[in-house]
């Protein structure tokens, strides 16, 4: 796994574009084409226990449902790490499990 540092403009302006996207009114599942699949990443920080944690979906076309995963995720050091992380897992996941049309 490599590492490596972000400016924190960088971080905060992303930050703020997946905001943008994440809260607009314009929110509701689309599926894919035929024959491929949709992958849903997230990652949460649960405050009281100060866990952090991923989760991923993958549906086909006919909105059924694959696979899911959730799984607790390294001490990471901001939510934008952690969603980054979780993009990961989903993307490994997707090769390992060759989800390709």
């Amino acid at each position: 796994m490599s590492v490596f540092r972000l400016p924190i403009a960088i971080c905060n302006e992303v930050e703020s574009i997946l905001a943008r996207f994440w809260w607009s009114k314009d929110q509701h599942w689309h599926s894919p084409l035929v024959g491929y699949f949709k992958l849903n990443v997230d990652g949460a920080l649960h405050l009281r226990d100060g866990l952090w944690g991923v989760g991923l979906i993958v549906r086909d076309s006919h909105d059924v449902l694959i696979e899911e995963v959730a799984m607790r995720a390294p001490s990471l050091l901001s939510m934008l790490a952690t969603k980054l992380y979780a993009l990961k897992v989903g993307l490994s996941f997707a090769l390992d499990a060759s989800l390709l049309p």
